[in-house]
């Protein structure tokens, strides 16, 4: 199943796709600054997530669980903010895509240093 927010979202609230297990892709709008608490949690289909450039916060458990999610491209050349268990922490192969001039600000960010080994630059 693939998803097309409009542009007219700017939050997605608490639990939106909560354990929609064949969500497959989603396409979040550019408009987008903040992801709530459990918003993905338990989505094992979705494999990949583009992060828009104005996203500023991601909640606890957003990503939870979400243990097919290898590839995340992070727009954003500020860190958002994020929570201890925003992503699941064993994902085998998982690589976390960042502005290439922003890749030392995402390794020493609060939170986003736990998956420093992961972080690698892209040129959005």
């Amino acid at each position: 199943m693939s998803v097309v927010l409009p542009e007219s979202i700017n939050t997605l609230e608490n639990g939106t796709f909560l354990r929609c297990w064949d969500l497959t892709e989603i396409h979040l709008p550019e408009s987008l600054t903040s992801i709530k608490d459990g918003v993905f949690w338990e989505c094992h289909s979705l494999e990949s997530i583009n992060l828009p450039a104005n996203i500023k916060t991601i909640g606890e458990n957003a990503f939870l669980g979400c243990d097919n999610l290898r590839k995340i491209y992070c727009k954003p050349t500020t860190p958002p903010s994020i929570e201890r268990y925003t992503f699941d922490h064993d994902i085998d192969n998982r690589k976390i895509y960042v502005p290439s001039n922003s890749v030392n600000a995402y390794k020493t960010a609060k939170v986003w240093a736990i998956f420093d080994d992961e972080i690698t630059g892209y040129n959005f």
